[in-house]
């Protein structure tokens, strides 16, 4: 049976032209005595394999050939065979018309023989009748004998433009037909009565039947647009170039990389098994099972053959012997593929993810088909499911499922659809559900919010920069916006037309100091401009333009014309506080505004620093609840939308007095006057009548004064307000008996406060004041 090396090239192997071996610098080339290539190894000759004829004289001199009943050789007088399976058979030789058949043995296939002549300027075609009688004919050099022996393919000689013409000749009968094929064709095998050609238009091989030339198969995308020789055994195609590749044409089995094709030699590719030499080393792989590899002896020549049903190889051992080896061992193919792996996640995509039709179209993209080695992936498919809510709703549907890998969905208006998708192999090996992609019809146009710009914008050096901002949000995506203004001159309230400048329009214009999207524009002291702005989604709805938003290039501080505080004192609250009030005015040019700030201290706190209670209000006065003991001050200041502000005003306080059984003040004696707890402050001269003296006092954090509210009449006595060692006295002595409020101040101080009841005259020998209510003044 033919092996791959018949070629241009193993015919120069065949005639000892050839140079060593990749990759096997042990190996020298040294030519046999017949014209023959040998091989020699500097390590010791390994053989396995059945010996033909080992008792036998007959020295062969060169390559072995074996079909499925015989077993060739050649010997320095001509080429000489063996019956397979006859034991104690010698070798006979192979004689035409009573003369040995001489020259080198290049192919044996079927009952055809190729061998090149003596002279090297032709081959012999020799084929044997069904009688047995050989026959011979001269052929061209370069001349291939078909797998099978049926055909021989000679060399190609020039056609039309673009065209081969190739003879293929009919071994029984010598009838030649010629195949007209693309001068860019690299690869031409026959097998058997097929002939194959390499596609590169569709990456493949075209098969054409012998000798009609019809057509019979095209099998496209093989990925073997590199290959400048093709060998064809049955199912399996080997593709050599820069690499050699072996492909299996039912597409059960995935594609063997043989790599680099100088590392492999005398290539034999047969039913079950692919053969070759590396350097001297018989290799052989199987194209199923594992695809294990085993090296079973070493050749004498560069030559392999097997035999026509690909279970046998032959080769020349060191010895000179043909030695057969059983190739049963590989396991045979299957004509199906096992896939026990599961396929990748397909991809999914739904085109436009936002869109304000309600049109949907999907699609999934299977990403690959897990393999089983050493088969080929059984191919996937993908599926669709989707499921989908309302917008403005996060509960879905339920799934439903498409057929196909592509759907077009008529979907309700403002809803979301979300796709998923699977791949399922031939196998019926399932992937997991993919992520979900979604798409969203929307046809509600973004909701838009305008911010700014204020009523008022300060204006430096007779000029203003007005900035207005704005967001939206919508179901899908904003995309951008279109913003337009129009302006007014100075004293004027008439605008012109809007203006649309062209960077406005669809603008993603973002301002981080705002942290909003914005635009802005230089006016003129006392001129007006208006903004307004529209959004646009991604699904392409776009918002109705926004309000007006106005403002005014300001130069002008506002001022204050009144401030009027709440009342300086007040009572003991009923209800233990106190509603006080401050009421301000003032006058702008534009839109004015106020700031209120309060600050407060408690019955023995120091003020606290000042706190707003309001900013830029519009209202004319504000309101703070006081509790009883505490003292506030309220000041005020004006401002406008441009943020021009006026000075403070002058501090407006008041104090809302405690009574005299407040806890703040700590006394030795209390009574009830009126219904009205009081404190009591008493004096006696009376010796041994400690009881009769009674004082008061106050631990303010801060104070500067302090106001009471005291008995007076005719036999009241006089009080005693000390701070430090600077006692303040106050006679309560009247002829009209009643309250009355008395004030004292001081520098600043933060020590506590004393009161008591001086020490009596003759002749009364105790007094005593009764305090209603007091203030601390800070």
């Amino acid at each position: 049976m033919a092996s791959v090396q018949v070629s241009r090239a193993s015919r120069m192997w065949a005639f000892g032209a050839a140079a060593a071996l990749a990759g096997t610098t042990a190996l020298v080339a040294a030519p046999a005595a017949s014209g023959t290539e040998a091989l020699s190894s500097t390590t010791a000759a390994v053989a396995s394999g059945a010996v033909v004829a080992p008792t036998s004289a007959t020295v062969l001199t060169g390559h072995a050939g074996l079909t499925d009943d015989a077993v060739y050789g050649e010997t320095a007088s001509g080429i000489v065979s063996i019956p397979r399976g006859a034991v104690g058979a010698d070798w006979t030789p192979v004689s035409v018309g009573g003369t040995q058949l001489a020259g080198h043995l290049l192919q044996a296939e079927g009952d055809a023989l190729l061998v090149a002549d003596l002279d090297g300027k032709s081959d012999t075609l020799a084929w044997r009748a069904a009688d047995g009688a050989w026959s011979v004919r001269s052929v061209p050099n370069g001349t291939t004998l078909g797998r099978g022996g049926l055909y021989a393919l000679l060399p190609p000689g020039p056609g039309a433009s673009y065209i081969v013409n190739w003879p293929i000749e009919d071994v029984s009968t010598g009838t030649i037909t010629v195949v007209h094929l693309w001068a860019g064709l690299r690869g031409v095998a026959v097998d058997g009565s097929s002939l194959w050609t390499t596609n590169d238009l569709y990456h493949g091989v075209d098969q054409y039947e012998l000798p009609s030339k019809a057509r019979l198969q095209e099998i496209n995308r093989l990925d073997v647009d590199d290959a400048d020789a093709l060998s064809v055994s049955g199912r399996w195609a080997l593709f050599t170039g820069a690499d050699a590749r072996v492909v299996d044409l039912q597409q059960v089995y995935a594609d063997l990389d043989l790599g680099p094709a100088g590392v492999h030699r005398s290539v034999v590719l047969g039913a079950r098994t692919i053969s070759w030499l590396s350097g001297d080393t018989v290799t052989v792989q199987e194209l199923a099972g594992t695809r294990a590899t085993r090296s079973v002896g070493t050749s004498r020549y560069r030559n392999l053959d097997d035999d026509d049903q690909g279970t046998t190889l032959a080769y020349v051992d060191p010895t000179d012997h043909v030695r057969l080896v059983d190739l049963s061992w590989a396991t045979a193919p299957r004509t199906t593929i096992v896939d026990r792996v599961a396929p990748s996640v397909p991809l999914v995509s739904v085109g436009n993810r936002a869109l304000n039709s309600t049109t949907i179209s999907v699609f999934a993209y299977p990403q690959g088909d897990g393999a089983t080695p050493p088969f080929r992936p059984s191919g996937a498919t993908a599926e669709l499911r989707y499921r989908q809510h309302k917008n403005g709703s996060t509960a879905f549907g339920a799934w439903v499922g498409v057929a196909g890998e592509t759907a077009t969905l008529i979907v309700p208006r403002d809803s979301t659809t979300c796709f998923q998708a699977r791949a399922r192999d031939k196998a019926g090996n399932v992937s997991a559900w993919s992520g979900a992609e979604c798409a969203v019809v929307d046809s509600t146009a973004p909701r838009l919010a305008v911010h700014g710009p204020s009523s008022g914008t300060k204006s430096v050096h007779g000029k203003a920069r007005v900035t207005v901002s704005y967001s939206a949000s919508d179901a899908t995506r904003v995309r951008n916006y279109d913003v337009r203004y129009k302006k007014a001159p100075k004293g004027s309230t008439t605008y012109g037309s809007w203006v649309y400048p062209a960077g406005w329009q669809g603008t993603t214009v973002w301002s981080p100091t705002i942290g909003a999207y914005a635009e802005s524009i230089t006016i003129a002291t006392g001129q007006r401009v208006c903004f307004s702005v529209r959004a646009r989604d991604v699904a392409g709805n776009v918002s109705a333009w926004s309000s007006s938003r106005c403002s005014y290039a300001d130069a002008a501080a506002p001022r204050l014309t009144k401030v009027v505080g709440p009342p300086r004192w007040y009572g003991v609250p009923t209800s233990g506080k106190v509603r006080t009030t401050v009421r301000f005015a003032g006058w702008d040019d534009h839109a004015l505004r106020f700031d209120v700030q309060i600050r407060t201290a408690g019955t023995d706190e120091a003020f606290w620093g000042w706190m707003y209670v309001a900013r830029a209000t519009t209202a004319r006065s504000f309101s703070y609840d006081l509790p009883a003991g505490h003292e506030a001050c309220y000041r005020v200041r004006a401002r406008d939308t441009a943020g021009h502000v006026s000075a403070w005003s002058k501090p407006r306080c008041t104090n809302v007095a405690a009574s005299g059984g407040s806890k703040a003040l700590y006394a030795d004696r209390r009574t009830t006057l009126g219904g009205t707890r009081v404190a009591m402050l008493r004096s006696s001269s009376l010796r041994g009548t400690t009881d009769l003296y009674a004082g008061a006092y106050i631990l303010p954090a801060s104070s500067r004064g302090i106001r009471v509210q005291v008995r007076t009449c005719r036999t009241c006595g006089t009080l005693i307000v000390q701070i430090h060692n600077s006692p303040t006295f106050v006679s309560l002595v009247s002829a009209r008996p009643g309250w009355r409020y008395v004030k004292v101040t001081w520098k600043p101080a933060d020590t506590p406060v004393s009161l008591y009841e001086a020490y009596p005259h003759a002749p009364r020998t105790t007094t005593t004041t009764y305090l209603r209510s007091w203030s601390v003044i800070r």
